[in-house]
């Protein structure tokens, strides 16, 4: 008797896993991407714009004369604060941070040529920025935060 109510149900569990077995399952793994500069990329920006949010670009001492722009999810790193340097030169921003979940770290930021109202780091309608372990020299404002929130500064 006991026999007989098992069959059905074998029957039903048999069906369901066979039929499943035919149907493909596709996984999308997420990897983060990590960018070298200059090994990879010549410039902090051309790794910025040739990064995939979530990229981590891990930037090697030295002086490097540019003005940043980001505007996708990245942490940029520097291999130590005193020694890898951005220099914004004529730019009146030296980093332009409009989007959410982006991290700066370890970096001296300046301008070789300060003006009144240069500015430093600057973020427009962002939120989640993390600045750490970085100094802002020879600009008029160090930082410059437009609607944003949940931002964390540890210099």
């Amino acid at each position: 008797m006991k026999l007989r109510k098992l069959v059905p149900i074998l029957i039903v569990a048999i069906f369901l896993v066979s039929a499943f077995s035919f149907m493909r399952t596709s996984f999308v793994k997420a990897e983060s991407q990590v960018i070298h500069v200059p090994a990879d990329y010549p410039t902090i920006q051309d790794a910025i714009d040739s990064a995939y949010p979530g990229t981590t670009i891990l930037v090697a001492k030295g002086i490097y004369v540019e003005h940043l722009i980001i505007s996708k999810s990245i942490s940029v790193i520097g291999e130590d604060r005193d020694t890898t340097i951005i220099d914004g030169s004529d730019a009146s921003i030296v980093i332009s941070i409009n989007a959410d979940n982006v991290a700066i770290q370890n970096f001296t930021i300046t301008k070789s040529v300060p003006r009144s109202f240069d500015t430093g780091i600057s973020t427009d309608r962002a939120k989640e920025i993390f600045i750490n372990n970085s100094k802002i020299i020879n600009v008029y404002t160090g930082l410059s935060f437009y609607s944003s929130t949940n931002d964390v500064v540890a210099c």
